[in-house]
């Protein structure tokens, strides 16, 4: 329980990578342009998960807060990047940003 609805949350990510794709497959820079606000939104959502997941001092914990942290880190570079993208309107380097997150 000490996850609450954490997992339900991070799931949806998922949902909203799908609709990215959409978007970016019609290239409809409208949309695609409000996608790197909203999925930024979710960084904290990632870091609470890999806290409460594994909260001991064990060294199997803390080696993967350690691991999902960087993967949150990666996660937020890509939206950093798809934003990047869509100012530029690069599709290229867009679907480059969305395939990192994915």
């Amino acid at each position: 329980k000490r996850l609450g609805g954490l997992p339900k949350k991070i799931r949806l990510v998922g949902n909203i990578l799908d609709e990215l794709q959409r978007d970016l497959m019609q290239e409809r820079w409208d949309l695609v342009e409000k996608y790197p606000e909203q999925l930024r939104s979710f960084v904290p959502v990632f870091t609470k998960f890999t806290d409460s997941a594994f909260p001991s001092e064990a060294t199997t914990d803390r080696e993967l807060r350690i691991a999902l942290r960087y993967e949150v880190g990666r996660f937020f570079a890509s939206v950093v990047r798809l934003r990047k993208a869509t100012n530029k309107r690069s599709l290229d380097e867009a679907y480059v940003a969305y395939s990192d997150m994915s």
